[in-house]
């Protein structure tokens, strides 16, 4: 797959991951707020897959210090899993600010490893997206 072949698949899929976060959003502002349990735990999911993405530079041996690389990869998914089911916060909350503390982990860990020119872009972009689909709703009912 060439470059720009590759660019352009990422982000389609990056923005068609981004469907379960606004869905729920949309449903919520209509009054139809039992979707976003499903977003809540869709967010979860995206964290331990997010946190996963430094294993692949760790394993392969292309990263510099792959240790801390495999120990921060299973760090969001336990935050994650705390989030929905041991936080007295509402998990709309520290889910979102799970995703941007683990977008600045990205930034930071990118020295670590060469991820792809285009990719800290699309994650600051769906990062945006996500964490305001997240906590639209927890704002609009206080």
């Amino acid at each position: 797959m060439t470059k720009t072949r590759t660019l352009q698949m990422a982000y389609l899929l990056g923005f068609m991951g981004l469907l379960p976060f606004i869905l729920p959003l949309l449903a919520a502002i209509a009054g139809r707020t039992e979707w976003l349990s499903a977003q809540h735990g869709y967010c979860a999911v995206i964290l331990a897959f997010l946190g996963a993405l430094h294993w692949g530079p760790a394993l392969n041996g292309s990263a510099q210090r792959p240790m801390l690389l495999l120990v921060w990869g299973v760090l969001p998914a336990l935050y994650a899993w705390l989030c929905l089911y041991l936080t007295s916060l509402p998990s709309a909350v520290t889910l979102s600010l799970g995703l941007v503390v683990v977008w600045l982990a990205d930034v930071w860990l990118a020295r670590l490893h060469s991820w792809p020119s285009f990719y800290l872009p699309l994650r600051t972009a769906l990062t945006a997206v996500a964490s305001v689909c997240m906590l639209t709703p927890w704002l609009l009912a206080r």
